[in-house]
């Protein structure tokens, strides 16, 4: 355990070194060119260092007290001999003078600081935080779900481990403080975001832990009842079955992963309902995850119940359907993270409709995707069955070897999933697309779906028939006349069967939606500078992002306050107001009282400040 700890911290300085880095750069980026009245160079070399040493103090002080906290519980509940533990306590002893006492001086420096609006919202402090509180997480969720193991074996003579206990102390307290340190108000800027990043970051990982522990929970039972019905009955008990590594590793990681999700969606993530991330996590991670894991689950279910009636598979009954209970917990889990997801949605629509309209369009052409990329497939799958049965079969394509029917049966179940989806979804799409006002034309997620489709299709397509051609030319040139090429290249006849029909139709397609695009002139961009006080990073870069390029910034000494946030509505009208401007350069003056827009830099006598 001792060498696992020291590996540990050797392998998480390597990224911590490289998010310092990275943020070392932005810095310096801010802080170069002309003399623009930004943070000089100096300041964020002297960030970076005093981060960099309280990280690696915290770490290393974090080891020591690992160590003291697993020798007071060996003391006290396992056989310790004295002798034989001085050399742990020993370091433990010294890493925890040293690491805290570094990471107390460099820590102590920086809350000193904060009394600076500047360093308060430094992108490196929300770095160091929500890094520290990813260590801490994920530290915790592994012990965490060694401690429940431990709980739920305990009747069965399960030992007590002190190292994962020792762990659960010491990162626990890591975690509670930096959290606490984390939570300090913060407007604008990177606090928030880090903030939101890490939330619905951990809240999409311990969503797969605990989606995964209830699948192997629900799993063991399904499992149970049908070896107990179906399968051999001199193997397991029904009992030994239920209660087995199976279910005990599953409720570990459902007990773990759902409380560590529940505290981190439920109330950390409360009152976010217009985030970004918050979106994309419930579309993408929980939406999209929910249904695909439905899809397929339904889709292996299919393969092996029409492999079964049409084929003749070698197994016995019982044995061609033991993946049975694997997929119907597959589709349980699935379903829940779908259902539940979606009456989330449905809920926090009203909070913030131009986003979920966003949302709701990621999600409807993802999934004509997915259904789209399951339709392709079993077209594919059954063009070259048909190809090898017409050409090499003299007793046609329904006879014959039951095995060269699953083909025929996997080609089936997908098409049976995939169609539903894709002509759904894709209905849906269209009509949206037929309401006047061209918008969904020009929507990023239909282009990028559109074109997304265009380019598989076509590099699919040009693989496919180049090795037709291939294997054409190299018949031709033995001396072989005939169709014999098209079995030797039936899987490209079924790719190109798979793709060409909806090469041509979403070309067909992306023509018609430029046609109704609206012509719309593209916004002039202009020089803008930006005055500013303290702490008007995170503004700064929010009108960055409304603008669509960069803006130069400049420190206002005599700023009356500092800039305090800007609602979507307000940096909309701003990004409105500097596109009209009437000079050539823009000034935009942030303070206390809100912004300001000046422009300059046109003739005498035009319109300009």
């Amino acid at each position: 355990m001792d060498l696992d700890v020291a590996l540990a911290f050797l392998v998480l300085l390597s990224p911590l070194v490289i998010a310092v880095a990275i943020a070392f750069a932005i810095s310096r980026r801010r802080a170069a060119g002309a003399a623009n009245g930004g943070e000089p160079i100096a300041v964020s070399v002297r960030r970076c260092y005093f981060y960099l040493a309280a990280l690696i103090g915290l770490l290393v002080g974090a080891g020591g007290v690992y160590y003291i906290v697993r020798f007071a519980l060996e003391g006290l509940f396992g056989e310790l001999v004295i002798a034989a533990s001085r050399e742990p306590l020993a370091i433990g002893i010294s890493l925890t003078v040293v690491g805290l006492a570094v990471w107390g001086i460099h820590w102590r420096h920086i809350q000193r600081s904060l009394d600076r609006p500047a360093e308060a919202q430094a992108l490196l402090r929300s770095l160091y935080v929500y890094l520290v509180l990813a260590i801490a997480g994920v530290f915790l969720l592994v012990v965490a779900y060694e401690i429940v193991r431990w709980l739920l074996e305990i009747g069965r003579g399960g030992e007590f481990d002190p190292s994962a206990w020792s762990f659960a102390i010491v990162w626990g307290a890591v975690w509670v403080y930096h959290w606490h340190v984390g939570s300090a108000p913060v407007s604008a800027g990177p606090g928030v975001a880090a903030r939101r990043f890490y939330v619905y970051g951990s809240a999409a990982i311990t969503l797969i832990i605990g989606a995964t522990g209830v699948g192997m929970a629900v799993f063991a039972v399904v499992d149970a009842g049908y070896q107990a019905a179906f399968g051999p009955g001199d193997l397991l008990s029904t009992d030994a079955r239920l209660w087995g590594d199976t279910m005990v590793s599953g409720l570990a990681l459902a007990l773990t992963g759902g409380a560590a999700w529940s505290t981190h969606f439920l109330y950390f993530g409360a009152g976010s309902g217009d985030s970004a991330l918050r979106q994309a996590y419930v579309y993408a991670a929980a939406l999209l995850g929910g249904y695909l894991l439905s899809m397929i689950a339904v889709t292996a279910v299919g393969v092996m119940l029409l492999t079964w009636l049409i084929g003749n598979p070698a197994e016995e009954t019982a044995s061609h359907f033991a993946a049975t209970p694997n997929w119907i917990a597959t589709l349980v889990v699935g379903l829940a993270i779908w259902v539940y997801h979606r009456a989330i949605l449905l809920r926090e629509v009203d909070e913030s409709p131009l986003a979920a309209v966003s949302g709701s369009r990621v999600y409807t052409y993802s999934l004509a995707g997915f259904g789209l990329a399951a339709l392709s497939a079993a077209i594919g799958i059954a063009t070259a069955h048909l190809a090898e049965s017409l050409l090499r079969s003299d007793e046609g394509i329904l006879v014959g070897a039951g095995s060269q029917l699953d083909p025929l049966a996997t080609a089936i179940a997908l098409a049976l999933v995939g169609a539903p989806v894709f002509l759904g979804y894709w209905r849906l799409a269209q009509q949206r697309a037929a309401l006047p006002g061209g918008e969904e034309q020009s929507a990023v997620a239909r282009k990028v779906f559109v074109f997304s489709v265009l380019g598989a299709a076509a590099l699919v397509l040009t693989g496919s028939l180049s090795f037709l051609l291939y294997v054409l030319l190299n018949d031709v040139l033995a001396g072989v006349f005939g169709l014999e090429f098209l079995y030797e290249g039936r899987g490209a006849v079924g790719a190109t069967a798979a793709t060409l029909p909806f090469l041509l139709y979403f070309w067909h397609i992306n023509r018609n939606d430029r046609e109704l695009e609206p012509a719309r002139a593209k916004p002039r961009r202009r020089s803008v500078t930006v005055l500013s006080g303290p702490g008007a990073e995170g503004i700064v870069a929010d009108i960055e992002r409304t603008l669509g390029y960069r803006v130069e910034t400049f420190a206002w000494a005599e700023a009356e306050g500092t800039a305090g946030t800007m609602e979507p509505e307000q940096l909309r009208e701003l990004a409105e107001r500097v596109s009209g401007a009437g000079g050539s350069r823009v000034l935009i003056t942030l303070d206390s009282s809100g912004a300001r827009v000046l422009s300059y830099g046109g003739r005498a006598g035009a319109d300009g400040g």
